[in-house]
């Protein structure tokens, strides 16, 4: 029948039963000891379960210690297989994954790895439970021994020997006059982070017998900061300190024949008053293990003592508060010291009806040495067998055999083992997610770097043609690079309408013509109403009342101001505002045109005109051609420029910090500035030319000179109509509208045959010539300034800026080519930080991605054994 597979919370008694039974030898029961010398066990025939444990927790570093060796613990080798079965061949290629993940130095893509955090009371026994599980010894002096978080990894090595290198890893400094911060700022007290972590190799221990001193001089080191750390490898290694408790850990990266791979951090034990009185450090103490407990990548492991009440632990209120108790396995340390009153709460907690963690099943019991094993120097070899000889008896044995497979610090090495490695598989997909959008981030930057050249001279001159094509595709407008092509288009159209805007304006009201009141009272009504109205074809009878146009507004001496030019070459041209325009404007009544005329005329027959005067009006409308012309060409100016900037930095983008990017930017700069200066000249003087002199060859002058005079006679012609329309109606007239087209012509031309001969008639056919000389040169001007453009600057450049780049970098020089290719200082190395970090990473994304395939066969595992 097929099997359904585990649950990632099941029983770990199951756990533990899997373990003991599948591919585990019968000595798995005895975890792994590493010793030089070796201890017979005979040595040990008066310890007994009755034995008074002393001391089975954490140890005072800065008492007395024998320095002589009388105390080292001294245990014979055992077999490396026997702890790696511990872990199975899948848990351990998991947890192995995980120690190269933290090697590969990625903290900032991965704050956090699984991992076990071991916290307890002080004196609860936590620190002998790292020592069994982890086969290392610390110092076992009197009181408190964990004073700054200890990091102990370990890992199986092919070769014999045995290697503990010890770090120190300073990620706070020491600052005792700052202010003291809340339980959840992000500093400790007297404590501020550093932006990056210093790290000190202290020591390398080849003797697991000298391991004890270098780990309490390491400890030493970090509680006096502000002294040379290095320096507490020698001296006295009882010395003072200078802080009492510190958030800078000493690491152990032990690798040995036969140790299991796993990593633990050891936090100082749980404090509720400090013996000098100094408060603060009690409080210092919680967030130091708060803050552990609140990473949720972190499992723990509580160590309290039977004989005592867990309610009453610290430790286990941080857990509970810190929302860690479904991370959370226990471990009951000093069972000899429980007597018959507390075995129903025992069995109470280890069925998990009290104090309940993360199941049912997670509290587990080891027995440690006594002093007195200690002190005879017993091996922990022994210390396996003695932990067996005391399960063996009551109540172990008896009342409390339901619960034996969570019974010696076999069980709950290998429940760590399991969970740890349960806990890695989950994390896997987060933690591969998270490596490959560093990755995507570190690829996207080092796209940024341009490639390292091999030919420096080839390199230039393949960049200088990259340069030289994206500018030559704005300038031609090609494809989508059209967006210079079409803002210059329309500044070049603004040109056109600016000087149209400028064109003469002839007021074609009668002057002296005043509004007519209308007649309330006429005594020829009747007479009025028979009146034939004369309505202008462009107007309504609503539109009929508004001001005339012919007032004698050209005779005020406002008026007699005809045009309004800024001085040439006077600087930057502002943009005029439409106020200004119609202030510059060249405006003239039929009174004033008349006057021109007249006064002008210096031929003795009638209805002859001087020339000269329709020169003069032409000159006074280009009085501020010049200043419209230079406006325009400042606005294209700045709009070439802000093109060739953008090419500029686009297409040497990758070379920002090189001499290259400033070099070629110089190089366009001088060329560009030297075309523009020709092409501005140019221009300016065809502009002179213009205003010069009216000349044109152009041969349908004649017949926009017919055009412009008939719409001003039949302009005119409208005005006499709308005058004489108002007139009638302040006379009380009843005007009427034509039925159709027809008969509003008709009826026009019979009005322009009943009017008067207009004494203004021949001056308005004399300004035609003036307003029709106008359009063809300020078309003619237009068309000549995009000309000199497209020729003397945009031509210059497509054909010359090539050779202009080339010579200006000197792109045959392969030397002087490899001096513009040099980077930064600063940004090489930047280059160099992520090529190393993408490399870690591309380890990191590997080794995960060989984790799920080892995760997918220990999950088939898993399911094949329930």
């Amino acid at each position: 029948m097929k099997q359904e597979p585990m649950s990632e919370h099941h029983d770990l008694t199951s756990t533990v039963n899997l373990a003991m039974h599948h591919g585990t030898p019968d000595r798995l029961s005895r975890p792994l000891t590493i010793s030089s010398r070796a201890t017979s066990l005979q040595n040990f025939h008066t310890a007994s379960s009755g034995d008074t444990t002393v001391a089975d927790g954490d140890v005072e570093m800065n008492g007395a210690c024998n320095m002589n060796g009388e105390r080292e613990i001294e245990t014979a080798a055992a077999d490396p297989e026997d702890a790696m079965q511990v872990l199975g061949r899948d848990s351990r290629q998991l947890i192995r994954a995980v120690q190269k993940l933290k090697e590969l130095n990625i903290n900032a893509t991965l704050p956090s790895l699984p991992t076990f955090v071991v916290v307890g009371d002080q004196s609860a026994g936590k620190s002998s439970i790292i020592e069994a599980v982890c086969d290392i010894s610390v110092p076992r002096d009197q009181g408190t021994c964990t004073r700054c978080p200890f990091q102990i990894t370990t890992s199986s090595a092919s070769h014999d020997e045995w290697v503990c290198t010890v770090t120190l890893h300073n990620t706070h400094a020491y600052n005792p006059t700052s202010a003291r911060v809340g339980k959840n700022a992000p500093d400790y007290d007297r404590w501020t982070k550093q932006q990056k972590m210093d790290v000190l190799d202290f020591a390398v221990v080849r003797d697991k017998g000298d391991l004890q001193d270098v780990l309490r001089r390491a400890q030493l080191a970090i509680l006096n900061p502000h002294q040379p750390q290095q320096d507490f490898l020698h001296g006295d290694p009882h010395a003072n300190t200078k802080v009492g408790f510190s958030p800078n850990t000493v690491s152990l990266e032990i690798v040995g024949p036969g140790l299991p791979e796993l990593s633990f951090v050891d936090l100082p034990g749980a404090i509720n008053v400090h013996e000098d009185g100094e408060d603060y450090l009690v409080a210092f103490v919680e967030k130091l293990i708060k803050t552990y407990l609140r990473d949720a990548k972190t499992l723990v492991l509580l160590a309290c003592s039977a004989d005592q009440d867990v309610e009453n632990s610290t430790a286990f209120r941080y857990v509970s508060q810190c929302k860690a108790l479904p991370r959370c396995l226990g471990v009951l340390t000093k069972p000899d010291l429980v007597g018959p009153s507390r075995h129903g709460l025992l069995q109470r907690i280890l069925r998990g009806d009290a104090f309940k963690l993360r199941d049912h099943h997670a509290w587990f019991v080891t027995k440690q040495l006594t002093q007195e094993d200690l002190d005879a120097g017993a091996t922990r070899c022994a210390a396996r067998d003695l932990e067996d000889r005391f399960f063996a008896g009551e109540p172990w044995a008896t009342t409390l055999t339901h619960h034996s497979p969570r019974f010696g610090t076999a069980k709950l090495q290998a429940a760590i083992s399991f969970e740890l490695s349960q806990h890695i598989r989950r994390e896997i997909p987060d933690l591969a997610a998270r490596v490959q959008a560093r990755i995507d981030i570190v690829s996207t930057e080092l796209e940024g770097f341009p490639e390292l050249a091999k030919s420096a001279s080839h390199t230039v001159t393949m960049e200088s043609l990259a340069l030289v094509q994206a500018v030559q595709g704005h300038l031609r407008g090609d494809g989508l690079n059209n967006g210079f092509r079409n803002d210059y288009r329309t500044l070049l159209y603004a040109l056109r309408s600016e000087l149209k805007s400028r064109r003469l304006v002839v007021k074609l009201g009668t002057p002296g013509y005043v509004m007519q009141s209308i007649c309330l009272e006429s005594d020829d009504e009747g007479d009025a109403d028979d009146a034939t109205p004369m309505q202008s074809p462009d107007e309504t009878p609503s539109k009929k009342r508004k001001a005339n146009d012919g007032g004698r507004a050209g005779r005020t001496p406002q008026a007699t101001k005809i045009f309004a030019s800024r001085t040439p070459g006077s600087g930057r041209v502002e943009k005029r505002t439409k106020a200004v325009v119609e202030q510059e404007k060249l405006m003239l009544d039929l009174d004033r045109l008349s006057e021109m005329y007249t006064s002008g005329s210096i031929y003795g027959l009638p209805g002859q005109f001087n020339p000269k005067v329709t020169e003069d009006i032409i000159a006074r409308s280009q009085v501020g051609w010049e200043a419209v012309v230079r406006e325009t060409l400042n606005s294209i100016k700045d709009l070439l420029v802000k093109m060739l900037v953008q090419v500029h930095g686009g297409s040497l983008a990758n070379r920002r910090r090189t001499l290259l990017y400033a070099a070629a930017a110089e190089a366009i700069e001088t060329y560009f500035d030297a075309l523009w200066d020709q092409g501005h000249e140019r221009i300016m003087q065809s502009l002179a030319c213009e205003k010069h002199k009216p000349i044109t060859y152009n041969t349908s002058m004649g017949t926009k000179v017919d055009e412009i005079k008939h719409k001003l006679r039949y302009d005119r012609l409208s005005a006499r109509i709308s005058e004489h329309n108002d007139s009638l109606e302040a006379k009380g007239a009843k005007i009427k509208n034509p039925a159709t087209e027809a008969d509003r012509l008709k009826q026009r031309a019979d009005l322009e045959s009943k009017l008067k001969t207009d004494e203004y008639g021949r001056f308005i056919g004399a300004v035609a010539s003036a307003l029709a000389y106008y359009d063809v040169a300020s078309d003619h001007l237009v068309d000549n300034v995009a000309k000199q453009l497209e020729y003397s600057l945009f031509f210059a450049i497509d054909q010359g800026l090539d050779e202009t780049l080339r010579t200006a970098l000197r792109a045959t020089d392969e030397g002087y080519c490899a001096h513009l290719l040099e980077q930064d200082t600063a940004v090489e190395a930047h280059r160099a930080r992520l090529q190393g970090e993408k490399g870690r990473l591309n380890a990191a994304l590997q080794e995960l991605n060989g984790l799920r395939q080892v995760a997918r066969q220990q999950g088939r595992g898993s399911s094949a054994q329930v």
